[in-house]
């Protein structure tokens, strides 16, 4: 009987999300985190794992998760069917080693079933199946139901073999999505019921868990924090976090009873979450916390069903902000199977006599049944990124982020008159909530950010300059419009348009290379060669290996004609550290060299050095270059440096 349910889970969740195979990337991360990820592109075994276990991977450290993907890759490429029937097929076993796990341990065959079919097809996890970055969320459920499936089977005939299996599980869930960390409380409330081993063993057992469990608290805090996915955190004071926390408690609630109006996209509530919504939140918590504590010798399921669904949350309930999300439906992906089996083991206990089953049963499969339909109709919402954004703003017209999502597609297509509608909707929008002036503002500097960014793509660097202009005029103190204005105009060599706007983004930011590097060249390009040393010796502090900052400022050393800049022992020092430990230097290095050299007085060197350099641009087939280089040179045999400038 085993075999067939299982068979019958697998073909249930497969059949409820036929269509993946047919869907795109989602434009909610998909995109510059899986199809457009190079790191994911690996040639070899070696590389896949140095890539997985030493770069973070969309603000985690998921290095099993990310290895998946590689593997996604070798065999499908750019086809995000391939890579949703993956999250398919995970998901599927899943939801079969839930039924074999719970029916080993409590041997009961319906209740387990039940919560196998609910977790397969309930509408909450439409959103972890089909969105292809939420693979983490498919693999670590199956690692936990792995996990659970080897304890039950430890905990029938304990012995380090089962145990390993059981620490081997929960590691790989852990190294597939953090959130798993509650996994260890989770055994530990199935030691209670139905393992009923809640003993002094059954703690020592967890000890090496609980080790592991804040290692991966400690990792994923340092990446998310170093990555900046939790910036919103620092806005969000405790008092709203918590009262958010709350009320999301009792959405989710709800949304498990009736999953009807699910998006990808929940905005977080200006100001915090209403007080209606946080009172019914703790209500909800605090009368189903009493209820189970005090049915819990009599119907100990439910303790553990409530806890489960509580304690699982906790990590994902927003105490520690991560997004601007106020709740999410993949968060719920997990958690559900506690409510699940609450459920199903208490109308076990209601329905004694025959008839009361069958009803029951009745019950069930016709809920199954429903809820599968409606997980085929929300996976619909998830075949593309325009669908899935058109959906948010079905559930709430003023989630502003899907407007300026759906902008950023239009713009991706040039369609800017109905990005630039997109943009102002969602300005009138902020406008509606009151936000800041400056706050609102924001929403259309971020619209021109992203028109110059593809407008720049498609080789329009005009139309991409102005658009950064459009920028800054509506967001004069964004620290990021006016060092990409900046930035741009210094690239076209407008230095004296660029230098206020790469001023002001530098005080924000004082160690910011590329503007250093961009102030230098411009301060050197108007004969502000004092200013143009500052900026380079800034630099060098700041990245004493960025190979062009130093051969400037080599140059600059070597060649400038006031003796307040002049200094050619230490240009010697630079440019020797360009070339030497180089198989094949580059001939302006080797220029700069003997330059140096020759400002140093040490002509013999000098000459030495710039026939080398002469000889390696005829190679690499720059002929004018080594022409330039050997009017040096006759300088050098005359025994005279070159002045390259006239400071002011």
């Amino acid at each position: 009987m085993k075999v067939l349910i299982s068979i019958g889970l697998f073909c249930l969740t497969i059949v409820t999300f036929e269509s993946l195979g047919n869907h795109d990337f989602a434009d909610l991360d998909d995109l510059g985190g899986i199809r457009n990820n190079e790191d994911l592109r690996v040639s070899s075994l070696g590389e896949g794992l140095r890539n997985a276990f030493t770069q973070p991977f969309l603000s985690n450290w998921i290095p099993v998760t990310v290895l998946s993907h590689q593997l996604d890759w070798k065999f499908f490429g750019e086809e995000a069917g391939g890579h949703l029937l993956t999250n398919l097929a995970l998901h599927a076993c899943a939801a079969v080693l839930l039924f074999l796990a719970l029916s080993s341990m409590t041997g009961a065959l319906g209740p387990s079933a039940f919560v196998g079919a609910l977790f397969a097809v309930h509408p909450l996890h439409v959103e972890t199946v089909a969105w292809v970055s939420e693979r983490k969320g498919v693999l670590s459920g199956f690692f936990f139901t792995l996990t659970l499936l080897a304890y039950a089977s430890h905990a029938k005939h304990p012995g380090p073999l089962r145990y390993a299996g059981v620490l081997a599980a929960l590691i790989l869930a852990l190294l597939s999505k953090p959130s798993t960390v509650t996994l260890p409380f989770v055994l530990l409330l199935l030691d209670f019921w139905p393992l009923r081993r809640l003993n002094r063993q059954a703690l020592l057992e967890k000890i090496p868990m609980f080790a592991m469990v804040a290692a991966a608290s400690v990792a994923t805090y340092l990446v998310q924090r170093a990555t900046g996915a939790m910036p919103y955190a620092e806005v969000l004071s405790f008092v709203t976090r918590l009262g958010n926390s709350i009320s999301a408690y009792g959405t989710y609630l709800v949304q498990t009873a009736w999953p009807f109006d699910l998006a990808a996209f929940y905005p977080y509530p200006l100001g915090g979450a209403s007080p209606v919504a946080i009172a019914w939140g703790a209500a909800a918590l605090l009368l189903g916390t009493a209820l189970v504590v005090l049915l819990r010798d009599r119907r100990p399921y439910l303790l553990v069903g409530w806890l489960w669904f509580v304690g699982m949350l906790v990590p994902m309930i927003g105490l520690v902000q991560v997004g601007k999300q106020s709740h999410a439906d993949r968060y719920m992906y997990l958690p559900l199977i506690g409510l699940s089996i609450a459920i199903a083991w208490w109308v076990e206990d209601l329905a004694r006599s025959t008839s009361a089953r069958r009803v029951a049963a009745g019950f069930a499969l016709g809920a199954i049944v429903l809820l599968a339909g409606t997980s085929w109709h929300q996976a619909g919402y998830w075949r593309d990124g325009w669908a899935m954004w058109r959906r948010v703003l079905e559930v709430d017209p003023t989630a502003m982020r899907a407007h300026t999502a759906l902008g950023s597609m239009h713009a991706r297509l040039l369609e800017f008159d109905d990005a630039e509608s997109n943009y102002l909707d969602a300005l009138a929008i902020a406008q509606a909530k009151g936000w800041e002036e400056a706050g609102a503002r924001s929403v259309l500097r971020y619209y021109f950010l992203t028109k110059a960014s593809h407008l720049g793509k498609r080789g329009d660097p005009e139309g991409s300059l102005e658009a950064r202009r459009m920028a800054v005029r509506y967001d004069p103190d964004d620290r990021g419009a006016l060092r990409s204005l900046g930035l741009a105009l210094a690239g076209r060599e407008l230095g004296a348009e660029a230098r206020p706007h790469l001023e002001r983004a530098l005080a924000a930011k004082p160690g910011d290379v590329p503007i250093l590097f961009a102030l230098a060249s411009g301060a050197t390009s108007e004969g502000r060669y004092h200013d143009a040393l500052e900026y380079h010796r800034k630099l060098e502090r700041v990245a004493p290996g960025h190979v062009s900052n130093l051969n400037n400022l080599a140059w600059l050393l070597a060649t400038a004609s006031s003796d307040t800049i002049r200094e050619p022992d230490e240009a010697v020092q630079l440019a020797r550290r360009l070339v030497e430990g180089r198989a094949d230097p580059s001939p302006n290095h080797l220029d700069t060299l003997a330059a140096a050299y020759a400002a140093s007085g040490r002509f013999d060197e000098a000459v030495a050095t710039t026939t080398r350099a002469a000889a390696l641009a005829r190679q690499q087939g720059h002929s004018g270059l080594a022409e330039v280089i050997l009017e040096r040179n006759a300088l050098y045999l005359d025994r005279r440096p070159f002045i390259d400038s006239t400071a002011e």
